[in-house]
């Protein structure tokens, strides 16, 4: 599960893993704000100019995979992973700025409702899960914008899971991997959610 929350200029963002509470027992992520930064950096950081400082987020989930398994957690977040500069870059196509906006909220109703608002008026959803709720057409021109972001987590996210299961017993903590040996994942839901003060 994906939710990008992407903050108004200067906000940096925080990348957050989890695991347990998600659809059949499957590790979880979460993008949020973090808060203002006064980091400067733009987007010759890495290729894609996605991450803060790619070498850096990977010592921080080694070193954050420690320290929550030491306090006996199953998350982590990375403070200011993913560079502002970047996140600022894909607001303007994502709120219409020179044109029509990609960000156009669906009306989905939930079940159990959420919140308990049960129909849900504030999200656009970029990728749904075959035959899940909320179920809606995705929009196929925001997952474009926003593909070398989701790349860029999925690879964190694979960084994350490997090494939060490195010293798993192999017997039971048994995951496909690619041809580089990292885990294999894939998103169930994609979503950018509009949350007003």
């Amino acid at each position: 599960v994906m939710a990008p929350c992407i903050g108004p200029s200067g906000a940096a963002t925080a990348v957050e893993f989890h695991e347990g509470n998600a659809p059949s027992g499957k590790a979880t992520f979460m993008l949020a704000p973090s808060g203002p930064t006064n980091d400067t950096n733009d987007t010759t950081a890495n290729p894609a100019g996605v991450l803060q400082s790619p070498d850096d987020v990977h010592r921080q989930i080694a070193r954050g995979v420690v320290r929550a398994k030491l306090s006996k957690r199953r998350h982590l977040v990375l403070p200011r992973a993913v560079s502002p500069c970047y996140l600022d870059s894909l607001m303007p196509a994502i709120v219409g700025a020179g044109g029509p906006p990609l960000f156009r909220p669906q009306n989905v109703t939930y079940n159990g409702g959420v919140a308990n608002v049960r129909n849900w008026r504030i999200s656009c959803y970029l990728e749904v899960m075959e035959g899940g709720v909320p179920c809606t057409d995705p929009s196929l021109e925001l997952l474009s914008h926003c593909s070398d972001l989701l790349g860029t987590c999925d690879g964190l996210f694979s960084t994350w899971y490997r090494q939060q299961h490195a010293c798993n017993d192999s017997s039971t903590s048994m995951y496909c991997v690619d041809e580089s040996g990292d885990p294999l994942i894939s998103r169930l839901m994609t979503f950018i959610t509009r949350y007003t003060p």
